[in-house]
């Protein structure tokens, strides 16, 4: 899973066998919302002097009843876990929230990975967009409407949930929480999220191989988010795993220019 996840695999097992229902990961978003607003209840849950007994208990004390079942379940294991601030547990409550919504999916995920991508794709080509719905200024319902038209009617509605987390968790931005969010419904497949990035769209078969290709490269299943990019000539780039696979003319052209610079020629 990405670096930036907070999920130990303590939690990721807890978070994985718990049954999630209907409002289990709303509970846990509840929960971070109100640490988030309630530093002094925050600080009782990453206290160091206060063994996890005691933490758990508080939690049982504070949210029972007040969550699922199995929300609290993961709350227990997520208070369990040492942190450095309130802010990193609250991260870690979102991140157990979200593979629960793509749990909860899960005969859906495939839609789900389609809108998100589409999303990212439309934000990340349009100024404009990614302004309005990263300006914190700009009211929240105004941006989580914005985000809902950009996904359309029939968005699936994990979907329209993931974009509105991704607008009220504003410490990534906008397009970063998505991908994070594709990361997370990743890794609970055993996938790897590859950006595929090529100069006209390819064909079915085409995608195809090249996703066969590196699911032999990197030994696991590839969810590709495709984009377009003129400057792409004569190849593919994928980044993948934090790696980056450019058989692209254009950077060929760019490394000759530099390597011709860097021997005094001008170009």
């Amino acid at each position: 899973m990405s670096g930036e996840s907070k999920l130990t695999s303590a939690l990721l097992r807890t978070t994985d066998e718990v049954e999630p229902g209907q409002n289990t990961a709303a509970g846990l978003l509840a929960v971070s919302d109100l640490l988030r607003s309630q530093s002094l209840l925050a600080r009782r849950f990453t206290d160091p002097a206060l063994r996890t007994a005691g933490r758990q208990a508080v939690a049982a004390k504070v949210f029972t009843g007040k969550v699922e079942t199995a929300a609290l379940q993961v709350l227990q294991a997520v208070v369990a876990e040492p942190y450095n601030s309130g802010a990193e547990l609250c991260d870690a409550l979102d991140d157990a929230a979200v593979r629960l919504l793509w749990r909860r999916a899960a005969g859906d995920s495939a839609w789900v990975r389609d809108d998100l991508a589409r999303l990212i794709v439309a934000v990340e080509g349009n100024a404009e967009l990614a302004t309005a719905l990263n300006e914190q200024s700009y009211p929240v319902n105004a941006r989580i409407a914005l985000s809902a038209r950009l996904l359309g009617a029939k968005a699936n509605e994990t979907s329209k949930a993931l974009a509105e987390l991704a607008i009220t968790r504003q410490a990534r931005g906008f397009v970063r929480a998505l991908q994070h969010y594709l990361d997370i419904g990743a890794d609970l497949r055993n996938a790897l999220r590859a950006t595929i990035t090529t100069a006209i769209p390819l064909d079915e078969p085409r995608l195809a191989q090249l996703v066969a290709q590196l699911r032999r490269i990197y030994g696991a299943e590839i969810d590709p988010l495709l984009k377009i990019d003129s400057q792409v000539i004569g190849g593919v780039r994928a980044e993948i795993a934090g790696e980056v696979i450019d058989g692209s003319m254009a950077t060929r052209v760019a490394e000759a220019k530099q390597e011709i610079g860097q021997q005094g020629i001008l170009v």
